[in-house]
């Protein structure tokens, strides 16, 4: 009976419960991260076009992935991956962005599987930005297989394909320091509300 509690105990170090945690809150969260993963691409383009950088520079601060990866890291995996998949979805149909094809499937697979693995790590006592780069990684790690195995089956995998990939990641980097920084600021946030409501 001492080993369970002693067990009982070492889970809960290691485990939290997250922020949102009923099934009416969590489509509700659901609901807003989509609507905000379909909003912001939309506001960075028409203040790139305003700063005359052009409309691209979402696909330099990847903003679609923030509200991806704040619901999944407060809400649960489910929350995270339905929320990365019905993003781009919901965007193409609205604003025609990302493009239809091959990279909406792209971004599709990234997202629904960086949110799910925020989710799967969100009651991991661990630091928020470790659950990011490791959401980060797996989301890579998805979109490559799925690169590999879609230019394996049309024959035309070559180092010209893969260094577009490269290219792609490179161009994203200001994104992701974008998450690593403004990510755990939020959770911090959200914890430290929740504590306060709490008491």
């Amino acid at each position: 009976m001492l080993g369970i509690n002693n067990e009982a105990r070492g889970a809960e170090a290691v485990l939290a419960p997250t922020l949102v945690n009923t099934p009416s809150a969590r489509a509700v969260a659901t609901g807003v991260a989509v609507v905000a993963a379909v909003a912001l691409p939309q506001a960075f383009h028409v203040a790139g076009v305003a700063l005359g950088v052009g409309g691209a520079i979402g696909q330099t601060f990847l903003p679609m992935f923030l509200p991806v990866f704040m619901v999944g890291l407060l809400a649960g995996p489910v929350a995270g991956g339905v929320t990365g998949v019905l993003a781009p979805l919901t965007s193409l149909a609205l604003t025609d962005m990302p493009a239809p094809g091959i990279a909406l499937a792209y971004v599709t697979v990234e997202l629904a599987v960086c949110g799910a693995v925020c989710g799967l790590l969100a009651p991991r006592r661990m630091p928020t930005v470790t659950k990011v780069l490791a959401a980060q990684a797996c989301g890579w790690a998805a979109v490559l297989a799925t690169f590999v195995a879609s230019a394996l089956a049309s024959g035309s995998l070559g180092m010209a394909t893969l260094s577009a990939v490269g290219a792609v990641i490179v161009r994203g980097v200001p994104g992701l320091v974008l998450q690593w920084t403004v990510l755990p600021l939020v959770v911090d946030l959200a914890c430290r509300s929740r504590r306060g409501f709490d008491e």
